[in-house]
Order: C-alpha cells, then structure tokens, then sequence
C-alpha cells in the first residue's frame, strides 16, 4: 500500500447544521490585510474564520448565540461593501459553491476550531484562519533575558485536491517594520494572535513573520531515534494532528487516508553500475589540468589548500596545479562566503564572469575530513558536468546503457523579467542527447518571432500543461521527448509518500529507550525463548551471563546493546517477547523486509499509476526516495511527480537517469540528471 498526504473527507452534516453557525463573507478588494476576520475572533469569539481566496472567507460560530447577529450587523456597519451570508450546510449547491471539491474548505473551518488545550501553550494556534502547530521547542528565546524572540510553526493545510501540507513559518521578534501584519503574546490568555486596531502595544514588542537576522528554520521530515525526537519531525506533528482530529471533530468530520494499491506498484531496479568511485572520478579529472587557486591567503585557507591537495593526490591521484589557471583544464578556487565581500564592499568572485573558463568555488570553512572529502567530491562531480557542457560531450554518465536510439530532448522556462500577469513572457532552454551522448544546447522565447514549427509547439505544450496542472497548486519543471508530436510534461505534485505513522509512534513509545524493565523479568523471557528455540542456546546464555552482572532494574537502550540487534538470534528473540510478553526492545524501523511500517513508501525509486484513464495519453506517478534509510531520521519529503504524455508513454526508458547519485551527494536525484545539466548551463550563459 502507498500512503501519501492525499486525503478524503467524510462529514456529519446533520451534526455541523445543529452545533454551527457558518458565514460566508465577500468583499470588493482583499480581506486579509484588514482587521475584518480579527473582529469575529477577538470580539465575538468565533470558533475559526478561514480564507477562501482574497476577497472570501468563512467564519464559524457556535450554534444560535445572539453574538452571531451582532457580528453580521457591525461588518455591514464597519464595512459597508463586505456581504455577511449565512450558509445552509445542508444544502448541497450551496456547499459546492463555498467549499469546493469534497468540501475541502469546510474541512479546514473545522479544523483551525480547535483550541489549544490548557498547559500546552503553543501547542498550536488559529492565527486568523491558518492553523499553526508547534512544540515545546517553538519559542526561541534569547539567552540573556529568556525573552521570546521566535516562534517556529507548522501550518497545516489541505491544498486544492485534499492534500494536506505542513510549511515551515517563523515569526521574529518585529524591530523595523512599521507596516503588513503583525502579532502579539496576547496579554490575558497568554496565546499568539494577529495584533488588532485596538491593541495598545508598542511595534517592537510585536512580532512580524519572517526569520530572525537571516536565521533559516528547518524541521526534519521523519525522526524515529526515539520518540521525543518524533514528536517534534513534520509526521510526528501530523500524526498528533490527525489524533486532535479523531479527539475533537469526530461528530463531525473524519479524514482518511486515500491511499494506492501497492500492486500497481513497480520497484525500479538499480542500475548495475550507478555510483563512481572516487578513483573513476580522478581518471575522468585526469583527462585535463588541474589548478587550485587560494583566493583568500590566510591560515585557514592555507590550511584547506594543504588538505584538497593531499585529498587529491591520495583519493583520486591527481596532482593540481597551484595558485595558476588553465584555460581548458579544471580550476578550483578557495573564496570566502558571500556575505564577507558584501560586508567588507568588495567584488564577489562568485559573479566573476569565468569567459569560457571551467571555475568551481569552495567556501572557506572549518571541516572535518570526513566532510571536506564529501565536499572535494562534490566540486569534482560539478567540474566534470561543467566539462561536459563546454565539451558538449556526456563523460561523467555513459550514455548508451540506456539503449536507446533515439534523440531525446529536455526543456526548462523562466519567466523574462520586466513582464507582469497576464502579459508574461517566458524564456525555454532546451537540451538535447544523442544515442552516443552528445550534447547540444538552445534559448529561444516567446517574444521573438520563431519559424520553428517545433519551438512553437514546445512553448504551446508547455503553457497547456502549466494552465491544467496549476489549478490544482502542482508545477510543471520540465518537458521531456524524442517525438515533438509526443511530448511529456514532469510535473511536480503536492503529494508527498509517507510511512504508517500511527504505527511507528506507538512502536516508538512501546521500545523507548527510556523505559525500565526489571532484571529478573527480562531473564525469564530470554529462558523461555531458548527453551522454544535450543539452536540459539549460545546465544542466549552468553546474553544471560551479561544480564546476571547488571542492576536490578535496566533501561531497553541498555539491553539493545547487550543483544545487539544486528544478530538473527536478537531480532527473533525481540519478536518473540513482542509476541509472547507484549514486551519489546527494538522497533526495528529500518529493516524493510518486515515492512510493518510501509517505510518502503520513502525508499528507492517506485512508478506505479492511478485508477483512472485519460480520454488521450497517458499517466504515470513516481518517487525517488531514500538510497537507504539513516539510523536517525529522513530530512526531506519524497514527493510524488506525475508524467503525462500525449500519446504513448516512453518515459519508463528515462527511469534509469534517476539512479545515478552525483546529483544530490550519494542520494538519487529527483527529476533526470540531463536537468541538472541544463541548470547549469543556464547558469554559465548568464554568468551566475
């Protein structure tokens, strides 16, 4: 089974019609900039208001109180071209007409009214009709005066479709801006809400949305070391949310997962050889120069310079050039961050125009060995590309294992400057490989006249596919084809893969590592299993004798590491206490040949389609998820991208590109690596 973020509702309508009163609220011109959704909130204790679009919003109140009226009268009275209409839920026109398809908005009302239960301050919050979900950790404050100076929040949301996301947003402490939104620490609840009109609080004492002098705000996708650490990744917060839900809204509203049958599901098989070593990397350098220049001259880049050289002399045994360039080889140069030439106003060599030459820079840090490695072979990965593309000649990938004997081409667009919506204006870059893997690159846009019947069927299919897939908040990032009358778009959806998150939390709560478990009881366990299982009676003693020797009481983190997990006889033993005494030590989250957890939803690369048929062309969805899976925790998402094509689906040929790991640092790359190169050209034809 594939789970993913894509939900489905069911409502109790009978039940939202006698608990809820529901408005609907228009105006002429945007609502969320003005204190219209802050006054059913703060003054007439609305239950949850909720944007539609800029000029629409629903506000929720419970059932029949006379506040409700009173609501109605005073926007009319304050805002004489806003119109208040009460909704009948009822009616189902009248549903389609507010809530769009499975009553997505509805479902989203409901959910921003529920409150944050006492003792748990900022656990989430209603900020005017988004829901935001925190941690204990959510409140960032300043060392010296423990004063609040950030907030990290999840919002959570169901995007067009029923697809349920979960941004990053940080609010900072507000110290210049005098206009746009601001928020407060509400004074008598204690809770964080938008600022109203008639709040008397001094602007720096308020909060604006954005980071904190250039902070970036991450939270890891999945973390399952153990179960504090899960609680505070995006799916331990979406579990607890979907937990709220069955909590609070189930009189009225239940979610599902809308999941796909595993059947359909195909497993792409590695490639025989996908990852370079090292040594094939330094032949490929070989083939030309290579210098290394030290831009900066202090100690520690006299330092890093000394170490890249003795990395490449013993790991890929080349022997650079230093402190020269040459015009046709491979040049490194060791440079300061960005920050430093604008801060001391001088020029930046990361906007050198290189005139033809192949430069890569590396930032001047402190690293460990093990990370400057990582990093000297990601500069070595990006100079080869960047040969490649001055060559016009594939090396760093051998292209003929695709057996093919067809041209393929790729193509990208950026929007051209200077041009606004509806009269925007678009530049494609397109490159296209050969059967023997050579290269040829092209710009061209939409301004200039074209005699090119296929440049003008390019930019054709590529505004149809843009136009369909944007109504449903998804992204067309390129097109790829080897029939111009058959061209695919690879579109970027909003559904990500997840695991069975109920079941990792309570897998993680039931083995915390934390918990005791008296000696004399963890004993008795291990004889009856050896009893059950003699082949294992070595084992089992030696672990014993271990045991005898400790404290009374011992933590599972401490018994792990006396039955170390990697063992056969540790797993079955594990599982027979599971299964016997209801007792166990280890989740064992990342074996996936038990796949309990459906963590294969977040692992290799899967294609598989939907249960529907296009009228012309076809569909097929894919993910590239994790090489293997981290003892600790995945850091991103595995999104789901849809390719569709006109006529006959030929993208399956291409599934190989997505294997090769010189893309994203050992990991498989997410769209064919050919994109990557086309990224790169853009960026050496405009001099970034």
């Amino acid at each position: 089974m594939i789970l993913t973020n894509k939900f489905r509702a069911e409502y109790n309508y009978e039940n939202i019609e006698r608990d809820f009163d529901i408005y609907f609220v228009k105006g002429t011109t945007g609502l969320y900039n003005t204190n219209i959704l802050d006054i059913p909130t703060a003054e007439y204790k609305a239950l949850a208001v909720q944007h539609s679009f800029g000029k629409e919003a629903l506000v929720l109140f419970q059932k029949g109180k006379e506040y409700n009226l009173n609501f109605s009268r005073k926007i009319k009275e304050q805002y004489p071209n806003v119109a208040v209409e009460k909704i009948n839920v009822l009616d189902k026109a009248e549903r389609n007409r507010v809530f769009y398809y499975n009553d997505r908005l509805l479902a989203q009302l409901l959910m921003n009214s529920m409150k944050t239960p006492k003792g748990e301050l900022f656990s989430y919050n209603n900020l005017t009709g988004k829901l935001y979900y925190g941690d204990s950790t959510s409140p960032i404050r300043d060392k010296s005066t423990k004063e609040i100076y950030m907030f990290r929040f999840l919002q959570i949301s169901l995007k067009p479709g029923m697809y349920l996301t979960l941004d990053v947003k940080t609010f900072r402490k507000n110290s210049y801006s005098k206009q746009g939104s601001f928020y407060i620490i509400d004074a008598k609840t204690g809770a964080f809400r938008k600022k109203l009109k008639s709040d008397k609080v001094d602007l720096k004492d308020t909060f604006a949305q954005g980071s904190y002098k250039n902070s970036h705000n991450t939270v890891e996708f999945l973390c399952y070391e153990n179960p504090e650490k899960f609680s505070r990744s995006k799916l331990g917060i979406m579990n607890k949310f979907l937990e709220d839900v069955k909590l609070k809204l189930s009189d009225y509203l239940t979610l599902e997962y809308d999941s796909y049958d595993a059947a359909d599901k195909t497993e792409i098989k590695k490639s025989k050889k996908t990852e370079i070593s090292v040594k094939e990397f330094g032949k490929m350098l070989s083939e030309k120069d290579v210098t290394i220049s030290d831009y900066c001259k202090d100690k520690q880049s006299e330092s890093m310079l000394d170490s890249i050289v003795r990395i490449l002399e013993s790991d890929y045994n080349i022997h650079p050039l230093i402190d020269t360039t040459s015009e046709s080889g491979y040049n490194i140069r060791i440079i300061y961050g960005e920050e430093y030439y604008e801060n001391n106003k001088l020029p930046d060599p990361h906007k050198d125009d290189n005139n033809g030459l192949i430069v890569q820079h590396i930032i001047v840090e402190n690293h460990s060995e093990e990370k400057l490695k990582n990093m000297v072979k990601k500069v070595v990965q990006e100079l080869i590309i960047k040969g490649d593309i001055y060559s016009r000649k594939l090396s760093i990938y051998d292209w003929t294992q695709l057996k093919t004997d067809k041209t393929w081409s790729f193509v990208t667009r950026e929007k051209i400057e200077g041009y606004t919506y509806p009269d925007s204006h678009f530049e494609y870059n397109m490159m296209t490989v050969t059967p023997t893997g050579d290269l040829n690159f092209e710009t061209f846009n939409d301004i200039e006249p074209t005699e090119s019947t296929d440049k003008e069927r390019i930019m054709l299919m590529y505004s149809e596919y843009n136009k369909e897939n944007s109504r449903v908040c998804n992204s067309v990032e390129g097109l790829v084809f080897s029939d111009i009358n058959n061209i695919h778009a690879i579109v970027r959806t909003c559904e990500f893969t997840i695991p069975d998150i109920y079941k990792l939390n309570m897998a993680l709560k039931e083995t915390n590592p934390n918990t005791a478990v008296r000696k004399e009881n963890l004993i008795n366990m291990i004889n009856a299993f050896s009893s059950e299982y003699p082949r294992y009676a070595d084992e089992t003693n030696n672990l014993i004798a271990i045991i005898r020797e400790q404290q009374p009481v011992l933590t599972k983190y401490e018994i792990r590491r006396f039955m170390n997990m990697q063992k056969k006889y540790a797993i079955d033993l594990n599982q027979y206490m599971r299964d016997k005494y209801g007792v166990w030590m280890h989740p064992r989250i990342q074996s996936l040949k038990n796949d309990e957890y459906l963590m294969s939803n977040i692992v290799n690369i899967c294609c598989f389609k939907k249960d529907f048929v296009l009228e012309e062309g076809e569909e097929v969805y894919y993910y590239a998820g994790e090489k293997s899976l981290r003892r600790s925790g995945v850091s991103r998402a595995c999104i789901i991208r849809k390719i569709i094509s006109e006529k006959k689906m030929e993208f399956k040929d291409l599934l190989p590109l997505l294997s090769v790991e010189f893309v994203r640092n050992g990991q498989y790359t997410v769209v064919p690596f050919p994109f990557k190169y086309l990224r790169e050209y853009i960026k050496i034809s405009k001099n970034i």
